[in-house]
């Protein structure tokens, strides 16, 4: 359910509502005819870049941020074939990125992102990438 959005109670799935009773404290509000979500997710990522050795490697790398969010591959050196890469990185909206002599050079810029429906894996994917950042955290305040 969109976030915000108050839907009808009568449009939603015996098997829907039901998911909707066992809802934790707090992420939805609901009356006799309507429920509304109230929860969201702890982040939102906007960019994914991957460091790869090679071109090929980076297309594999990033893709697996398509559902998620735009994305690049940072590559060591531009790629000796970089027309090749730049074709094949585009049809998948794919970024292209070198940092060398203290610059970082975009050789193809990533596609926009733009979310197409909400899913299960993207919740999922945002509350892994949290545990990992509130993780991060705790080390450095611990002096880890």
């Amino acid at each position: 359910m969109p976030t915000g959005l108050r839907v009808a109670t009568a449009e939603l799935s015996e098997r829907e509502r039901k998911l909707l009773q066992r809802a934790p404290r707090g992420a939805v509000e609901s009356d006799a005819s309507h429920v509304l979500r109230l929860a969201v997710a702890p982040v939102s990522v906007r960019f994914a870049v991957v460091a790869a050795r090679t071109w090929h490697e980076g297309l594999v790398k990033a893709g697996r941020f398509a559902p998620f969010c735009a994305r690049a591959m940072l590559l060591p050196a531009a790629p000796s074939d970089l027309d090749d890469a730049q074709v094949q990185a585009g049809f998948y909206g794919i970024g292209i990125c070198v940092f060398s002599s203290g610059k970082l050079q975009m050789l193809a810029e990533p596609e926009r992102y733009v979310r197409r429906r909400h899913s299960s894996a993207q919740w999922w994917f945002a509350e892994e990438i949290y545990q990992q950042l509130t993780a991060t955290g705790e080390e450095l305040a611990a002096g880890g």
